[in-house]
């Protein structure tokens, strides 16, 4: 797993969606919605169910002539960003509405993860200007607490690899500087010379306003005696990843005879997810899993996929859910 996505139990990203049209042909597509008009009561105006619409490109809109708002424009499409983040960013470019009035008004549809991951956008955004490249950073802390013999093979495995599709740095700080992840492993001692040993790994993650470190569970990590260090560092991720992204599987309706089953994922990570991977609890390790991309999920929301009877059958999902890996990003 840990080359999946070009780190440990990481999904590649996805451009983005695109669909061919033959001539005459008419097809109905899906598509994330903003709003480049002022809040009314809080809320977006959006284009009504059959309103006909003109294609133009932003920068021939009134709101687009600001090359930071075109800018953002496009970098949010880029980044697949949910409609309440982007909401929220084109509203403070466009109308100057200050942070503390958007998270108000935006009470009843955003929640402080998504304010605080549109504020650091912006931040970004005003720091690097009209024409730099914005990047969409993401970042994994880990720190090691005592002594082991694999700590040191880890940290040359880990330093400067990815995990989710995320940096992994070494050194937690005392407080994040930004919406991201971190993670103590705490080494115990060994009950005897040559025997296994095991480690305590605690998972924390950036609170809402990603100014103080919120717990998000622990788990204990087996280091058998001469385990590579790359299989150990592959382990640590799947056991971090658990406590960040959750899935369930229950029956869906019947088409045409067959049984369908709708798949719940639930983001409890303080970061967007754009992409996963899945299988059964219960599969052999010779299966592979399935990966689910082009989505954007954002920090506390759920999402429903539906699955095919052939795929839970496949992946052995009716044993429980296993989030394999994951595309996590702060935007």
């Amino acid at each position: 797993m840990g080359g999946m996505g070009g780190g440990f139990r990481s999904v590649p990203p996805t451009g983005l969606p695109t669909a061919a049209l033959q001539p005459g042909q008419t097809r109905n597509l899906r598509t994330r919605a903003v709003s480049l008009a002022p809040p009314v009561g809080g809320r977006a105006v959006l284009p009504s169910e059959g309103e006909p619409l003109r294609l133009a490109d932003i920068a021939q809109t009134d709101a687009g002539r600001d090359p930071l708002v075109q800018k953002a424009l496009r970098q949010l499409a880029l980044e697949k960003a949910p409609e309440a983040v982007s909401q929220l960013v084109l509203w403070h470019l466009i109308y100057d509405l200050d942070w503390t009035s958007l998270s108000e008004l935006s009470r009843s549809w955003a929640n402080g993860f998504e304010v605080t991951l549109a504020r650091q956008f912006v931040e970004r955004l005003e720091r690097t200007g009209e024409e730099a490249p914005l990047a969409a950073p993401g970042r994994i802390s880990i720190e090691m607490d005592g002594s082991d013999p694999i700590a040191e093979p880890l940290c040359q495995v880990l330093g400067g690899s990815r995990m989710f599709g995320m940096e992994v740095g070494l050194d937690a700080p005392a407080s994040p500087e930004e919406s991201s992840l971190a993670c103590l492993i705490r080494f115990h001692k060994a009950p005897a010379e040559g025997s296994d040993r095991e480690a305590t790994v605690l998972v924390y993650a950036s609170d809402a306003e990603a100014r103080s470190w919120a717990p998000m569970g622990k788990f204990s990590l087996a280091i058998p005696t001469d385990a590579p260090a790359e299989q150990l560092a592959d382990n640590l991720a799947g056991g971090i990843l658990g406590r960040l992204v959750r899935g369930q599987v229950t029956k869906g309706k019947k088409v045409d005879g067959h049984q369908t089953y709708k798949l719940r994922v639930d983001n409890a990570s303080p970061l967007l997810l754009n992409g996963l991977a899945v299988a059964g609890a219960a599969a052999e390790p010779d299966i592979s899993p399935s990966m689910i991309a082009g989505f954007s999920l954002a920090p506390r929301h759920s999402m429903t996929f539906t699955v095919s009877e052939e795929a839970v059958e496949r992946l052995h999902l009716d044993s429980g859910v296993t989030i394999v890996a994951a595309d996590l990003h702060a935007l």
